[in-house]
């Protein structure tokens, strides 16, 4: 069990069980002072907007209310867990995932596509998880090819590293490589020392001369030779 605990982020339980929406406690009198806002390094207890300068260069997120239930644009919490097979929902035209399974009155009748979890009803085969906390207790069970680990990306750094260390393992290849731009090169300058040598007439040739005699020449009618 440890070791699938390890699996899962250390603040996804802690957002999972906390409590949104609620006025601030340090903030009561300001405009903006519901706690709708998780730092995902502090791991503490959610916080409203006029706490944002206290988390600054902290990775936070802003949850969202949909039907009732909270949840996170895909685009801010996807850097930090993997979504796959996660249900996502449109609010206000951006696409969320919610935090927790909703509610509902049971399992329909002629649902073939439902939660592996919770068995709420989803729209294609493409999903298996309503929401955040199935996947996890999915996880908990062991299902197999389930991770919120993310892939990491090559930065601009990591593939100039992987180019060094492919010239230092390949130097043959290197090489080869050089000689070819240099046969290259000559190509290019021997075709252009011929092409000035041509000369290029740009002007119109000059048509034929039209000749008006033979142009009037007919075959003419023939005649008998007179009788003798």
């Amino acid at each position: 069990m440890k070791k699938v605990q390890q699996q899962t982020p250390p603040w996804l339980k802690p957002l999972l069980e906390a409590t949104f929406f609620d006025e601030c406690q340090a903030h009561g009198n300001a405009k903006n002072n519901q706690c709708k806002y998780y730092c995902l390094q502090c791991i503490g207890n959610p916080f409203c907007a006029c706490c944002l300068d206290d988390h600054q260069k902290h990775p936070t997120i802003q949850i969202r209310r949909s039907s009732l239930s909270n949840g996170v644009k895909t685009r801010d919490i996807g850097e930090y867990i993997n979504l796959c097979a996660i249900q996502t929902y449109v609010a206000n035209g951006k696409d969320i995932v919610f935090l927790n399974a909703r509610p509902y009155t049971g399992r329909p009748c002629g649902v073939i596509n439902t939660c592996a979890i919770c068995h709420r009803s989803l729209p294609t085969a493409d999903f298996k998880f309503c929401c955040l906390s199935c996947k996890r207790d999915a996880i908990y069970r062991g299902f197999p090819e389930e991770t919120f680990t993310v892939e990491p990306k090559l930065n601009t750094c990591e593939l100039n590293d992987n180019f060094q260390v492919n010239q230092l393992l390949a130097p043959e290849r290197q090489q080869k490589i050089r000689k070819l731009d240099i046969l290259v090169s000559k190509s290019t300058v021997m075709a252009t020392s011929i092409a000035k040598e041509i000369p290029v007439n740009v002007s119109p040739t000059t048509p034929p001369m039209f000749n008006h005699m033979n142009s009037r020449k007919r075959k003419g009618i023939p005649r008998r030779a007179p009788l003798t």
